[in-house]
């Protein structure tokens, strides 16, 4: 008499079992999650460099991300720290640190403008920057649109994200490690996402960090870090710890300097 209760309730179990798993699977980050994520991250992100205005050649150092339409570009500090000793070891009346922005979709085809440090969070090791000429009012247009008339840059600006990831979340750090003249995307998860530690020996006091499960490698430094979902920034990548572990610093430092300079930002 039991046998039909049992098979119906085997039968529902099954049921549940499935729908649970697929909404699960529903969640999980697909390859055209990730296309799409770097799809819309990509015109944000910009290449942090020393910058020769004479030669327009250009030495990467990291990486950094438009905020907002007036060209401010939040980065690590250590990138702008390492181009300035670069300078001093080098020629600075003829060099400059500067901002590389692609053109087009010409894979390795960059425009430089030079860019001035707006603000730093030492401890936190962030900067905040500023194209000196403004690409999205057409400032740095007539550095190559004498040689090429028919493209254009291809930027915008990144959205931060109004909620802080959860462990397991799935997120991509774009940037341009190993002084790649492409961008490169590394995907993964989130490991931890509350911990506190000392960045270097030398800082003040130890901060809060993300720990991402993503390798990141020299240049990544100072790159966006957000979303598969939807591309939204919740931190800056900061430095690779070795076993595809890197830490990042969360967004809410960087939105305190912005407010500390009443410089615009975006959310969602």
């Amino acid at each position: 008499m039991l046998a039909r209760p049992v098979a119906v309730l085997l039968s529902l179990f099954s049921a549940l079992f499935v729908i649970s798993c697929g909404r699960l699977t529903a969640r999980a980050a697909s390859p055209e999650d990730r296309s799409q994520a770097i799809a819309r991250i990509r015109p944000s992100i910009v290449q942090i460099v020393v910058l020769n205005p004479v030669t327009k050649k250009s030495e990467p150092l990291g990486t950094g991300f438009f905020v907002n339409r007036d060209a401010y570009v939040v980065t690590a500090l250590h990138v702008i720290v390492d181009g300035k000793e670069r300078l001093a070891k080098g020629n600075e009346a003829t060099q400059t640190l500067g901002v590389g922005m692609a053109i087009g979709d010409i894979p390795g085809s960059f425009v430089g403008v030079p860019l001035g440090v707006v603000d730093i969070d030492e401890n936190r090791d962030l900067a905040v920057v500023r194209a000196l000429r403004n690409p999205f009012k057409g400032e740095a247009d007539e550095v190559f649109k004498a040689a090429r008339p028919n493209v254009s840059l291809s930027i915008d600006v990144a959205t931060f994200a109004r909620r802080a990831p959860a462990d397991g979340n799935a997120i991509g750090i774009s940037g341009f490690p190993f002084e790649a003249s492409v961008l490169v995307t590394h995907s993964g998860w989130i490991a931890a996402s509350r911990y506190r530690a000392y960045l270097e020996d030398r800082r003040k006091e130890r901060v809060e960090l993300y720990i991402a499960d993503v390798a990141a490698n020299r240049g990544n430094s100072g790159g966006p870090a957000y979303f598969v979902e939807d591309a939204a920034v919740f931190g800056v990548c900061m430095a690779g710890r070795g076993g595809n572990l890197t830490y990042i610093m969360p967004t809410r430092y960087v939105i305190d300097l912005l407010k500390k300079r009443n410089i615009a930002w975006t959310e969602q």
